[in-house]
């Protein structure tokens, strides 16, 4: 290759990304490449004359380039002039829209000609930067002419079977096996090696044993060290220097090697390998732990710990765009990658980070309107109520914290608690003032009565889903998972006080817009619609019946709806899907219950999608109440319950008479909606609780309790054209399709080739494991890859992605793993394994 072709090669790749680029030579140094760039598809103006002419020349091309349907329609605008930098400079410059409409080039300091030729050849960086010192611009004839006198390793090439420095030295470290027996059955390539290291390194082995493996562990210490010392931002600690590493004249071609060898999945384990040796032999962990900054990259394991304390500095200071600039380098993370444990911690830094920014731009009011503050936590809040939830469901995976991530993740708490509770505050107070439910908003009551009534009464199917606990948030992301296929509409109702599951289910049934109420017998409460006691779900299921008829509707569980199990639907108007998983973990198992939200949200997109293939046309979506978790609550998140006779007494409300005071907020019951004989509706102040160290909570007056979503989805069949079984996925196992795993989170390759012409650009997966009783017994793990709400991974077509799984704690045995659609839990793919942990 020669420098021409490589940069018409960066040209080319920027054209398929960005269809336009305006191309800036002042020195006239690229003349001939951009024009070599025409082709069939790409036009290549040259606007050397006429600005203005050019200009309409460009615009003409422009509608070209967006007409086309294929994509592969291109422009490169050729000018001799130096790009603007100043805002004001770009105004007068007539092509400057060209760049807007595309890419720049040059863009950024990778751009300079000195770092293209750098980028071309790294392994002769040291004589680049000779011919760039001289002040001059070098021909490309004189960087091609480099070429030939670091390439000349003949017996090394055939040894190796390498071209070119750095694919010689990569193969050379990594040797073994029968590569290793013909370099030491051979003595000839040792005086070639030595030069090649001395010519592209500066490293000099004269004296050096001509032992393969001490060979190669010299120039693994000499690349390494190299490495970490270029890119740390102060000079190495005494006790290095003294140890050999290259002049920074070397930087481009050893960090060229060294990604080099963490790129290629054949030499990551020896890289892996090597570094930890090195670490070990130099002490570097001991003499480098004192240092706060190690730069962009970790050349090192070590350096995680320490670009996560950098980290946990950047979010205290609330320095979120460095912070972020952290985050991204790590994606790309060496060891990141490999160890599934390092990727949790990061996506939950992720996760934290966006928490912060959100927090930090939304203001919340003290005193507002009901409505003003409805409509804040409809579009800001409950994204920072999804973040919340989402980092401490990573953070419980996680389990113990290291110190930085435990310092953010007890910021991001507070900071939440302290918006989230001063919200919950102007909420009551505004609640105090106009009442519940709010004016103009739609009630809880009237979700049957308008919605679903008129679809039923104009002949179409429809289900209704009473989904127990189902939060705003929570419809918002069901709401995106099934608009993909379905029209959607998701509006936020007011949940019938007080919020606890008996009253929220009944006020969700046919005629309780006109006839709900709330009496007590034998010493509770008991919600009655139409004068019918509904005293739990055999009563909703009657109070449905006695309004759609008997024989024309059906109440079934969320987990028979996912499978298909609805019986014969003949004759159904409507069909009721309940579910109470996720209040029922909350009340139970609070700490456990956040990671059961994405098979819940899972198994309701498979039931709409099932019954939208039964025939059904419709289906709403709602629920009793919200909730609200706090982990680590604390004594001082608690009041003290106010003495009355309270029927009603849960740790978030009470509903009854007695005497209050300013920790809690007390209201007139009829004046929040509550039709009833009972005086009193109470609840604490803010989001405190009667009971002390409480973490799962509803039933109180906060946005996250007392507003819930209302999913509206016209259905639509499964298209035969856009059917997900044509889609090919490859699932392994450290490539196989069977093994054995030995640790708890074991990671699997997920691919979608390339080669499938006919799928999707990309497609929806949920991993799933599943022993022989079809019991789950692993699932996603923490990780950049995998959504937290709904657990899916968003693959794209020609990508590959290892995802770590989680195994059910005190599983052993065989077990399927499957790549499925979450959409309608086709198979894709599967892998057979087994647990072979080591006791």
């Amino acid at each position: 290759m020669t420098l021409e072709s490589f940069i018409q090669s960066k040209l080319t790749d920027r054209l398929k990304q960005h269809h336009v680029l305006l191309f800036h030579d002042p020195e006239k140094i690229y003349q001939e490449v951009v024009r070599a760039l025409a082709s069939e598809h790409t036009q290549v103006v040259r606007a050397d004359g006429d600005l203005l002419e050019a200009r309409e020349q460009c615009l003409q091309e422009l509608q070209r380039v967006g007409r086309d349907e294929t994509g592969k329609a291109a422009l490169v605008v050729y000018v001799s002039y130096a790009a603007a930098f100043d805002e004001s400079d770009q105004y007068e410059d007539p092509l400057a829209m060209v760049g807007l409409a595309g890419s720049v080039f040059p863009h950024g300091a990778g751009d300079s000609f000195k770092e293209v030729c750098l980028q071309f050849l790294p392994e002769q960086s040291g004589k680049i930067e000779e011919l760039f010192a001289t002040g001059e611009v070098p021909s490309f004839s004189l960087i091609n002419g480099l070429r030939s006198g670091a390439n000349d390793s003949v017996v090394l090439q055939q040894l190796l079977d390498a071209e070119g420095p750095k694919e010689i030295l990569a193969n050379f470290l990594c040797a073994e096996g029968e590569t290793a027996k013909k370099l030491k059955a051979s003595a000839h390539w040792i005086k070639d090696f030595k030069d090649l290291v001395r010519r592209t390194l500066g490293l000099k082995l004269e004296g050096q044993k001509a032992e393969l493996k001490d060979l190669q562990e010299t120039l693994w210490r000499y690349l390494l060290l190299s490495e970490f010392a270029f890119d740390l931002p102060v000079g190495l600690p005494a006790q290095l220097e003294s140890v050999p590493h290259a002049e920074k004249a070397h930087a481009p071609f050893v960090k060229a090697i060294c990604q080099a060898l963490r790129d290629n999945v054949r030499m990551q384990s020896s890289y892996e390998e090597a570094a930890t040796r090195v670490t070990h032999e130099l002490g570097l962990e001991q003499i480098c732990g004192s240092l706060e900054d190690f730069g962009l990259l970790d050349t090192f394991s070590f350096e995680e710990r320490g670009f996560l304390h950098r980290f946990a500095a950047l979010l205290s200071e609330e320095k979120f765009e460095a912070a972020s600039q952290c985050i991204a380098n790590r994606r790309t993370s060496f060891w990141v990658m490999r160890d599934v444990s390092r990727a949790a911690e990061w996506t939950l830094a992720d996760l934290i980070l966006r928490l912060l920014v959100e927090l930090s731009a939304v203001e919340v009011p003290g005193k507002q309107p009901l409505e003003a503050l409805i409509a804040l936590y409809q579009g800001r809040f409950a994204s920072i109520d999804r973040l919340h939830r989402e980092a401490e469901q990573v953070a419980a995976e996680i389990g113990h914290l290291c110190e930085p991530l435990e310092k953010v993740v007890v910021l991001a708490r507070n900071k939440y608690f302290e918006a989230a509770d001063k919200l919950a505050r102007s909420f009551q107070a505004a609640v105090a003032a106009e009442g519940w439910p709010a004016q103009g908003r739609q009630r809880a009551v009237d979700i049957f009565d308008l919605l679903v009534e008129p679809l039923r009464k104009d002949g179409q199917k429809v289900a209704v889903f009473w989904v127990d606990a189902l939060r705003f948030d929570l419809g918002a992301a069901l709401e995106s998972a099934l608009s993909s296929r379905h029209k959607t509409q998701l509006d936020i109702a007011c949940a019938q006080l007080p919020g606890v599951t008996s009253v929220g289910m009944a006020a969700l049934l046919p005629g309780a817009s006109t006839s709900f109420e709330v009496g007590v017998k034998a010493g509770k409460i008991v919600p009655s619609v139409e004068g019918r006691e509904i005293d739990g779900t055999k009563e909703r299921a009657e109070a449905l019946a006695a309004r759609v008829g008997k024989d024309r509707c059906r109440v079934v569980d969320l987990d028979a709806a996912a499978a298909g199990k609805f019986g014969n639907l003949d004759g159904l108007e409507v069909i009721a899907i309940k579910t109470t998983d996720i209040d029922s973990m909350g009340e139970s198992n609070p700490d456990y219950f956040l990671k059961i939200i994405p098979d819940v949200l899972r198994r309701i997109e498979l039931a709409v999608n099932r019954l939208a293939d039964a025939g059904f046309q419709h289906a709403i979506i709602s629920a009793d109440h919200g909730f609200c978790w706090m982990r680590d609550a604390t004594a001082g998140h608690s009041v003290a319950k106010p003495a009355g006779d309270w029927i009603l007494s849960k740790d978030r409300c009470l509903l009854g008479s007695g005497n209050t005071d300013d920790r809690s907020v007390r209201y007139e019951s009829r004046s929040v909606g509550i039709r009833t004989d009972l005086p009193l509706y109470v609840c604490p102040a803010g989001l405190a609780t009667y009971s002390a160290g409480t973490t799962y909570f509803h039933g109180g007056v906060s946005p996250q309790e007392a507003l819930i979503p209302v999913l509206s989805v016209g259905l639509r069949r499964a298209q035969p054209e856009t059917s997900v079984e044509r889609v090919l996925v490859n699932l392994t196992y450290r490539g196989a399709t069977t093994g054995k795993i030995t640790v708890v989170v074991p990671s699997v390759e997920l691919a979608y080739p390339a080669s499938d012409f006919f799928g999707p650009p990309s497609v929806r997966i949920v991993i799933q494991g599943v022993a022989n009783k079809g019991e789950i017994v692993a699932w996603p793990a923490a990780s950049p890859s995998a959504d937290p709400t709904t657990g899916e991974i968003h693959l794209e077509r020609g990508k590959a992605l290892k995802i770590p799984i989680r195994m059910q704690e005190g599983f052993e045995g065989p077990f399927t793993v499957k790549a499925l659609d979450p959409s309608s839990g086709l198979t894709f793919a599967t892998i057979q394994l087994t647990t072979d942990y080591h006791h």
